[in-house]
């Protein structure tokens, strides 16, 4: 969402990327030159990848692509990334480091067959994301979760907040309950 990097938990993912899936990386493919091969180049990539973390550079090498260089890599990686078929794995260089790593989501989350519409995934991640950034409007919402404002603010209504006065801003939204059923389960890679 907004370009962003999120970490949520594996049950929350499929939900993810379903408000990420406004096929927002067709320009990025396009402009790199990538949109008429980018299932072909994907699939190889996903079959180099295996049970291992990658860096742009090992994958190119790996794919025997020289070509994949820089803003072509970027549009590559970022596409599958957003379309749920790689996963930020780690850094090198450290903590403050950008030079990320990638893997198979499937290590790391098993997501299902049939993905959530956008509705679902807004209407699973509106408590959530309300409970972590309200007090806040429906169109904050719908801002976030890139879906189109009518549906959010119902999505949003839907969440039973508790309506906040503020000075100046009208009204605006609160938690009414823990959305977060999923921070007592711990996060680990899959076997």
């Amino acid at each position: 969402m907004r370009g962003s990097v999120f970490l949520v938990p594996p049950d929350l993912v499929a939900a993810a990327l379903a408000l990420n899936s406004s096929g927002g990386t067709a320009w990025l493919l396009k402009a790199s030159g990538l949109a008429d091969e980018y299932d072909a180049i994907a699939a190889e990539t996903l079959e180099a990848v295996g049970e291992r973390d990658w860096s742009p550079r090992e994958l190119r090498e790996a794919l025997g692509r020289p070509d994949l260089k820089g803003s072509r890599m970027s549009a590559l990686l970022r596409s599958m990334t957003d379309g749920g078929l790689l996963v930020r794995a780690g850094v090198s260089g450290g903590a403050r480091s950008q030079a990320w790593r990638y893997a198979a989501m499937d290590r790391f989350v098993a997501l299902p067959e049939v993905r959530p519409t956008k509705e679902e995934a807004m209407r699973t991640m509106a408590p959530i994301w309300l409970e972590a950034n309200g007090p806040a409007t429906g169109d904050d919402f719908a801002w976030w979760s890139g879906g189109p404002k009518r549906l959010a603010r119902a999505v949003f209504a839907d969440a039973a907040p508790v309506a906040i006065e503020v000075d100046g801003l009208g009204v605006v939204h609160g938690p009414r309950r823990s959305a977060r059923p999923w921070r007592r389960r711990p996060i680990t890679r899959r076997p």
